[in-house]
Formats: structure tokens, sequence, C-alpha cells
């Protein structure tokens, strides 16, 4: 890796259950350590809040089932390709080395892991096609799959050459 340019470290990608228009991430190490007054406030205009080691994400639908792509960087990595209807950044603190992404209110664990040094982040949420699944909700798809699409991006406050050797 290049001292300055951001490396790709890890990523994960599939589907996750959109429930009450919310689905989240938490660091899995925290989940058991933490109680409600650590949750993240239920985004209202926002598209993304966090709040320890936890955030949640507001979806354009109520349940559904969106696509998200959730990557780890060494640094603050180059906007996305593509035309995204909204960002956000936050803050994120991460204690246990891993993240893991659940649906809104039930936890229902998502395929998404990824390994993570301990430390402060910045997590990035991108997303676009909220209009694709309300339109398709309109059409009579009681619950629709891959409409809504997500990035989720993380990486360190303070880059560290030590994660350069952490590509999963």
């Amino acid at each position: 890796m290049s001292p300055g340019h951001p490396q790709l470290l890890s990523t994960a990608d599939g589907e996750v259950l959109v429930e009450r228009n919310m689905f989240r991430l938490d660091d899995t190490a925290s989940i058991l350590a933490t109680g409600p007054e650590d949750e993240p406030p239920i985004p209202r205009d926002e598209l993304v809040t966090s709040a320890c080691a936890s955030a949640i994400f507001a979806s354009g639908l109520g349940d559904h089932y969106p696509y998200v792509v959730l990557e780890s960087w060494s640094a603050e990595p180059p906007a996305p390709d593509g035309t995204w209807e909204r960002s956000e950044r936050v803050p994120l603190e991460v204690d246990g080395g891993r993240i893991a992404l659940s649906s809104g209110v039930s936890r229902f664990a998502a395929q998404h892991r990824l390994p993570l040094t301990p430390g402060d982040y910045v997590l990035e949420a991108w997303c676009r096609g909220s209009d694709n699944a309300r339109a398709k909700r309109a059409e009579g798809v009681t619950t629709p799959h891959g409409e809504e699409h997500w990035l989720l991006r993380l990486w360190p406050e303070e880059p560290s050459p030590d994660l350069a050797g952490n590509v999963s």
C-alpha cells in the first residue's frame, strides 16, 4: 500500500431485512455489553444515526430487502461510482473487532460480517433506489428485493499503516 492511498481491506454484500424502515450495524462484541441507553436514536430525517458501537439506517420503505455492500478501508476512500440519492457520515466506535448487519427491530442477522481493528471509525452511508422500492410496493409486490441499494464504508478516524495487513 502506498502512503496516502486508501486500500479496500474487506467487503461483504447481499440483502438485509429492513423492518419498520430500519436496519442496523453493530460491533458484535458490544451487543451484550450495552444497554438501551447506549442505542442510537431512531433516524427521523437522517439517513443514519450512531451511538457507541451501533448505527441505525433509515430505509425508504417499511419491510423489504435492500441490497447492501459493506466495506472497510485503510483511509477515507474516493467517492463511489454512479449516482447516489443520499449520503451521510457518522462516527462509530468499534471495541470488539468485528461488525455485522442485522434487521432493525428483531435483529435478524444478515450475512454481512467484517473484521475491524478496534478503534474509532468514520461510517459513510450512501443510498439510492428508495423510489424504486416504493414503486414495487405500489405495484403490489409485498416485500421488494434489491430495489434499494446501500453502500456502507468504514475507515479509521486516524489512518494507521498497520491496517494494510488486515485484508480479508
